[in-house]
């Protein structure tokens, strides 16, 4: 799904998990973040919430040296 840049993820979000009913699980990153939004993705779908829990590192980086 493509937005304009000043939209933010969140905003579109039911229309991204809306389109994701049949999977066990669902992997957000911190635009996902919210109560609201993981009570949505389990009360319409089913599934559980999976926030990304490893903030990005600049260090993954030196191992391709």
């Amino acid at each position: 799904m493509l937005t304009n840049g000043n939209i933010h993820d969140s905003k579109v979000s039911h229309y991204l998990i809306d389109a994701s009913r049949n999977f066990s699980h669902i992997l957000v990153d911190s635009a996902y973040d919210t109560s609201g939004i993981y009570d949505y993705i389990f009360h319409n779908t089913h599934a559980l919430p999976v926030p990304d829990t490893k903030k990005r590192e600049a260090s993954f980086l030196k191992g391709s040296q």
